[in-house]
Parts: structure tokens; C-alpha cells; sequence
């Protein structure tokens, strides 16, 4: 008997449970547009509170900025002027959230609760100065009359527009739905002197309403700083600063380019038929790319140097392993320039090398530090200190738009998750596409693996990113990428050759014309030397170092060819102090690549010089398109 009559009280109070919700019966707003061009608002807003969400009152928030045209940022102040429940005055208090970019009208007290499964009616008057745009034959106000916050469905939703008097709508258009959709859930009616529209269905939570309104210019007044440029930088808070500051950087850049980074009068280009005396491929390789080549070339064009030179033999042995053997000594070889003998040094008798070895790490930097000690300064410099004034130009104009009263403080935190979250993001992935480009198997699946975690630790920068678009001018920001992008882009065209180096540069120029053009062209005004396989082994260290060790060998291929054809004898591009698994036989040395020779030990040695141990009325266009909004809920 007591199951039943447990039974029969679950079963009364399950349709309550199924059926009460709490949800906005009406919301009606009525706007009146001031001479002055501001608003006069009365919001009349029809709940019902059931204990869930709304126990004590519902809170209501307005938006404390709102986007213009090129994504400008127009702040929007609000004065309550009174908040009534069912007709009496109720309490009310503020809170300002400016992180969030809300202010948020709390109605009700925190020590009252609300009898539940009651209809309640709110009524807020509240008004906003300057809301009314003004355009060339036209003013217009863009209004979010049902803000897309709001946390609970809409059953009837309506507003009236009212205009000033003697003024009649000219043109009008009206959205609904969530953010940016343009749904036509309404019904419209212009009125003497107004317009009225209303939802034909009821709206679903973060579903809201815009309209936008014109009339002809003239009767509204229209506040200084709402028109021309002063309406201009209104919107876009910074930009004045953004602006002086990337003017300053591109004035300082181009004066410090003319002092220090303007390269010496070039005499032209001319072939070269010999190195530059003294100076070493892989020292050509840095006076070439002004210090911009990395471990691969210098390491490969010095091997392959001591290789040409007698000291080394390189046998491939498996695919992407080389063994590198000391030669026996000669009195007779060409002496090993001073980069080259911290190579020969690492191999005592003979070294053995693959991908997945690290027995170059320290040598190859020691290789790179001295390639920059015998070359930065002496035939080029990269003006390091005079870039980063630029940069410093650029943090100190970051640090006054942060200082500036209308940029938010939030600022900060957005480009602090920017600098960290998209810089590691950045190196993270730069890595490991460098992994799986030259690394193993295994060194490529792992490399995937720091894909994704890049790509996971890069929502930070994108957070980031959105902070600073929710708080700064699109303009502001774009301003902001110009500067970072000018900073980068000067790195590089700081760097100059010295007078001393401008000479060896021709030179070097003048070498890689000659090995990378086809002989006829050259033999029309020059007299270049006869090709023979001695010169081509001589040179090819320098083709690697500027990389047309593929074209240097076509030409050699073509300077033999004669020959080939009189003797019918294969004559090989592979030198003498190369050998591979793959060219076993004497039927495949014809098969040889230099190309791919210089490809496949420059990985493997990039591989194991690096360690691998890291990880009109346009009405907004659509709904929350306009000004004011927000949404609400209950507390």
C-alpha cells in the first residue's frame, strides 16, 4: 500500500518536472531614437521562475563595445534609469566585467528567493548617447533589439523603433537567429513615425534580433567625434599609435639599410674559372648565402672537399649510411683549408654514419662556429645589433598601445599566449617537418607525433589571437602583423657584404655561372678550361656549396660524351673516391647521380650533425550585427 501511494506521488510530480521550464513568454523593446543621437530604451521582459535558473531575478548583460566597419571597435555606455518587477521599483546592482567585455545588470537581492512556477514582469529603462551613424545622404541606427546571450528560449519576441518626431522610415532590414545568420523569422509594420517588428515563432537560447533603420539625414545631430576622421579613430583605439610606430620602424629600417646595409657596387657578372684563392666551399657556401646556409652544406661540401682533396674515401654501405675513411697520407695533396681540419680530426681512422647517429653533433658546430669566425666581418656582416633596434621599435610601440586608456588590459594576456603558445607552436613544428624530411622511419613517425602536439599546443596562440580580436581594432591588429612581418623581412636585407667580400662574392658568382651554363654560351667570349675528370672532382665541392652539383655534372656528362661515343667505353660521373652498394656492377656507374649523391649524405649528415633528443540599410548584415545585445539569464 505504501509502494502505490509512493508510486502515485512520482507519478504527480513527474509532469511537473517534464514540464515546467523557465523561459521568456515575451520580451518587448521600445527604443527611442534622441535628437542628440542616442537612445532612450524600455525593455518589458515576461519570465517564468521555476527554482532552477532563475532563483532570486535574472541578470541582464549589455555590451560594453561594439564592431564597426574594418573591425572597429566603438565603446557603448550605458545608464540604468530605473528596473521594476510587476510595476514596483526592484533592487538592482551592477557588475563591470571588462575582461569579458560585458556589464551585467543584476535584478533582485542575493537573500531573496523567488516564489517558483510564477510569471514575473521586468520592466528596464536604461539609455545609450551615440548609437546613430551618419553617412552621406542618410543616418542609420543598427540595433540588437534581442541580444544572442540570452540563456533561455523566447516565445514572442517585438520591438518599436521610434524616431524622432516629423520623421517617417526610409528603408529598414531586419535578421534573426544566432551570430551572423540572417534568418527572416519576422513580420514588420511601419507606423507614423515608427516601425514595429515582431517574431512570427518563438526564438531558441543564443537566438537574437537585429534591425537596422535610416531616415534622411539632417534631423538627428550628429556629436563630433561621430563623424569624419575624428569618428574615424574613435573606432579604431591604437591605431594612431600603431601607425606612428610602424612609420618609425620603416623610416629607422630603410636609414639603417642605406648606412650599413647597402651592398658594395657589384663589377658585374663575369665567369670564374678557379675558386676564390683561399677561400674554402664551405666558406663559399657562407659568403654565398651571407651566413644563411646551414650544418647540411657546410658539412657536405667540406666532406666532399676532403674527399676530392685525397683525404677521405665515402662508401654508401646501406641506404642512407656512409662510411668515411682516412686515405693514406701523400705529400702531394692539396693542403685542407683550417673549417676542413676539424672534420679530419673526427675521423681518426675510419667513422661510420647514419640518420639515426648523433657522431657530428659537436663537430658540426664547431665546424659552423669557425666557418662564421673566418668569414662574419671579414667578408660580410649581418648588423644584428642595428636589426634589433628595429625590433626594440616595434616592442616599445606594443608596450604604449597597452598603455592606451581604451585598449583593454586583456591586451597582455592575448599577446603573451600569441608569443608563447605560437612561438614554441611555431619551433615545435618547424622541427619536426625538418624530421620528416631528412630523418629515419622512426624519426618520421615520431616527427607526426610532434605534429600533433603542435598543432594541440597552438590552440593557445589561437586563444591568444582571439583575445586580441576581441579587444583591439582588426586594423589595430593588422598594423600589428605589418610590423612583426617588416622585423622578420629586414633579418635578412640587413646583411651586406664587406668591399672585401663584394670582390670574392663576384668571384664565387662568377664560379657558379660557369659551372651551371651550358659551354657553348660561355666559349662564345671566354675561354674556359678543358673538362676532364680531375677538374670536375676538383670543382665539385664548390658546385655542392652553391648547389649545382647537378648541373656541373651534366656538364662533365656532356664533355665526355664524344668520347664515350668514339671509344664506346661508359665513362662515369661517380668519382674516383666514391663508392656505393648501388653502383656494384660496372653496367650501373653510368646510373650514377650527383645530385642525388649530395642529396642523400647531405640528409644523413644533417641527420647526425643535430640532436634529436627534443620533443544602405544593411542592418549589421545579420543577427548581433549592431549595437547593444547581449543576452541574460537568471541568478
Amino acid at each position: 500500500m505504501i509502494l502505490r501511494v509512493l508510486l502515485f506521488v512520482l507519478f504527480l510530480g513527474v509532469p511537473q518536472l517534464a514540464f515546467s521550464a523557465e523561459v521568456i513568454h515575451n520580451y518587448h523593446s521600445e527604443i527611442h531614437i534622441l535628437h542628440d543621437g542616442g537612445l532612450h530604451i524600455v525593455e518589458t521582459i515576461e519570465v517564468t521562475a521555476e527554482g532552477d535558473k532563475i532563483r532570486r531575478g535574472i541578470y541582464r548583460d549589455f555590451p560594453l563595445s561594439r564592431r564597426t566597419f574594418l573591425g572597429g571597435i566603438l565603446p557603448s555606455e550605458y545608464s540604468v534609469k530605473s528596473v521594476k518587477k510587476d510595476g514596483m521599483d526592484e533592487p538592482w546592482h551592477i557588475d563591470i566585467n571588462a575582461e569579458n567585455g560585458y556589464m551585467r545588470l543584476y535584478i533582485g537581492q542575493s537573500n531573496v528567493m523567488l516564489p517558483t512556477g510564477i510569471r514575473y514582469i521586468y520592466e528596464i529603462t536604461y539609455s545609450v548617447p551615440k548609437q546613430v551613424f551618419f553617412f552621406d545622404g542618410y543616418d542609420e541606427l543598427n540595433w540588437n533589439v534581442i541580444g544572442t546571450d540570452w540563456a533561455f528560449p523566447i516565445n514572442h519576441a517585438s520591438a518599436e523603433i521610434v524616431l524622432p518626431p516629423n520623421l517617417s522610415v526610409e528603408n529598414y532590414s531586419v535578421y534573426t537567429g544566432t551570430v551572423l545568420s540572417r534568418g527572416s523569422n519576422y513580420k514588420a509594420q511601419e507606423r507614423l513615425g515608427s516601425l514595429y517588428v515582431e517574431t512570427q515563432h518563438a526564438l531558441n537560447p543564443k537566438e537574437g534580433m537585429t534591425i537596422a533603420v535610416s531616415w534622411p539625414e539632417g534631423y538627428v545631430e550628429a556629436a563630433s567625434d561621430m563623424v569624419g576622421l575624428a569618428f574615424f579613430w574613435k573606432q579604431h583605439p591604437g591605431l594612431r599609435i600603431m601607425i606612428l610606430g610602424f612609420l618609425i620602424l620603416c623610416g629607422y629600417y630603410y636609414w639603417a639599410w642605406r648606412a650599413y646595409g647597402i651592398d658594395p657596387k657589384s663589377k658585374g657578372l663575369a665567369p670564374f674559372y678557379t675558386p676564390p684563392k683561399g677561400i674554402s666551399p664551405a666558406m663559399a657556401a657562407s659568403i654565398y648565402t651571407l651566413g644563411g646556409a646551414g650544418a647540411k652544406e657546410y658539412m657536405t661540401s667540406a666532406i666532399i672537399s676532403l674527399a676530392s682533396k685525397g683525404y677521405f674515401t665515402i662508401e654508401e654501405t646501406r641506404k642512407n649510411a656512409y662510411k668515411i675513411t682516412r686515405a693514406p697520407k701523400d705529400d702531394g695533396r692539396v693542403k685542407m683549408s683550417e673549417d676542413e681540419k676539424i672534420i679530419y680530426n673526427k675521423v681518426k681512422t675510419s667513422l661510420t654514419i647514419s640518420r639515426s647517429s648523433e657522431k657530428f653533433v659537436s663537430t658540426a658546430k664547431k665546424h659552423k662556429k669557425k666557418i662564421q669566425s673566418l668569414c662574419r666581418k671579414v667578408y660580410f656582416v649581418v648588423n644584428l645589433k642595428w636589426w634589433l633596434v628595429g625590433a626594440l621599435i616595434t616592442f616599445v610601440t606594443l608596450l604604449f598601445l597597452g598603455s592606451h586608456k581604451e585598449v583593454s588590459a586583456v591586451f597582455w594576456g592575448g599577446l603573451l599566449f600569441v608569443s608563447i603558445f605560437g612561438g614554441v607552436s611555431l619551433g615545435v613544428m618547424y622541427h619536426a617537418i625538418k624530421q620528416i624530411i631528412t630523418g629515419t622511419i622512426a624519426q618520421k613517425f615520431g616527427a607526426l607525433f610532434m605534429v600533433l602536439w603542435a598543432a594541440g599546443f597552438s590552440v593557445g596562440g589561437f586563444m591568444g589571437l582571439g583575445l586580441l580580436g576581441m579587444f583591439l581594432s582588426w586594423l589595430v591588429i593588422f598594423v600589428m602583423i605589418l610590423m612583426v612581418a617588416v622585423v622578420v623581412v629586414m633579418c635578412p636585407i640587413m646583411k651586406a657584404p664587406t668591399y672585401k667580400g663584394q670582390q670574392i662574392l663576384d668571384h664565387i658568382n662568377g664560379l657558379k655561372y660557369y659551372m651551371e651554363s651550358v659551354e657553348e654560351k660561355i666559349l662564345k667570349k671566354f675561354d674556359p678550361p678543358e673538362m676532364s675528370r680531375e677538374l670536375y672532382e676538383t670543382y665539385l665541392p664548390y658546385a655542392v656549396a652553391l648547389g649545382v652539383e647537378s648541373k656541373w655534372a651534366d656538364k662533365f656528362t656532356l664533355a665526355v660524351g664524344s668520347s664515350m661515343a668514339v671509344t664506346g667505353v661508359a665513362t662515369s660521373t661517380s668519382p674516383i673516391w666514391y663508392s656505393s652498394y648501388r653502383l656494384s656492377s660496372p653496367s650501373s656507374m653510368s646510373g650514377f647521380s650527383a645530385s642525388s649523391m649530395v642529396s642523400s649524405l647531405g640528409s644523413t649528415l644533417s641527420a647526425a650533425s643535430s640532436s634529436n633528443s627534443s620533443g544602405g540599410s544593411g542592418g549589421g548584415g545579420s543577427s548581433g550585427g549592431g549595437g547593444g545585445g547581449g543576452g541574460g539569464g537568471g541568478w
